[in-house]
């Protein structure tokens, strides 16, 4: 047991590594290159991803797109569609929560949340916001982080990684949702292949970020979203419970193993990641 909490540390701080990489070269390249045109952003990838090519050979990232336990099929993942997308729900109630916030504080909500580069939708920040980070962010945290912890425990694995991709967003806006759509799309990236969790980000980013915005007549774009939003997340929350057995036992056939939580939240490099992630969601 203690041979295998070591070896799981050793794994994590490696992880924690990884993330801290990503992070600060992230922040460095947007205070670098302050405006919203997404060069930035794409710098900071680029540079993250020559990085992770010198941890991980070509064929262990082609080993992680290529792993699978199940077989999608078309209403599979319609349903998984359904809760990628319904999963916006918490994104929508917590605006609506920290709208009331800040009107007890009286302060503007992009005082508390900041403001998002990605509404200016310059073609570079289009392509990272809808295409090129997210498939970044699959690969980090499905594919490396989630791949890396999985033989440990299934659950430990998705757990961590949805919580680390939720403080990784930096704000208290889209944490909570990136926490619930990192549970969804660690389930599938597990299961069924890495790449259709990164066509489920890519297609749930392009519909919010670009389609809807675009598509629909602006005196009608709050209500069409909230009804997108409200059906998906029913059929997802029906698709659950049919499904809640299955979970169970999924779940009690994965369990994390004692210690194991306290090993990956107390490693160095975890733990600074996330000191760094509250600090900067909350300042």
């Amino acid at each position: 047991m203690m041979e295998k909490q070591m070896e799981l540390r050793e794994q994590v701080r490696k992880l924690g590594l990884a993330l801290l990489v990503y992070w600060v070269l992230l922040h460095a390249a947007v205070l670098l290159l302050p405006d919203a045109s997404g060069w930035g952003y794409l710098l900071a990838l680029g540079l993250s991803f020559f990085c992770y090519t010198r941890w991980k050979t070509p064929a262990e990232f082609q080993q992680m797109l290529r792993e699978k336990e199940k077989t999608m099929t078309f209403f599979r993942f319609l349903g998984l569609l359904c809760l990628v997308i319904g999963s916006q729900l918490v994104a929508q109630l917590c605006d609506l929560l920290l709208k009331l916030l800040s009107d007890v504080l009286d302060r503007p909500v992009t005082d508390l949340v900041g403001q998002s580069p990605v509404n200016t939708l310059a073609p570079a920040m289009f392509l990272y916001a809808c295409v090129l980070g997210p498939v970044a962010e699959e690969l980090l945290f499905r594919g490396i982080l989630l791949r890396t912890l999985a033989p440990f425990s299934k659950k430990l694995a998705i757990f961590v990684s949805a919580l680390l991709f939720g403080l990784f967003h930096g704000n208290l806006l889209q944490a909570p949702y990136a926490f619930v759509l990192g549970l969804v799309l660690g389930y599938v990236a597990l299961q069924y292949r890495l790449i259709w969790a990164m066509l489920l980000h890519v297609g749930n980013n392009l519909l919010f970020a670009c389609l809807l915005p675009r598509l629909l007549p602006a005196d009608t774009q709050v209500f069409w979203t909230w009804t997108l939003i409200l059906v998906t997340a029913y059929l997802g929350a029906c698709l659950l419970a049919s499904k809640a057995v299955a979970i169970r036992n999924w779940l009690r056939e994965n369990a994390i193993a004692p210690g194991q939580l306290r090993t990956v939240f107390t490693t160095g490099t975890i733990l600074g990641f996330m000191i760094l992630a509250i600090v900067n969601m909350i300042f």
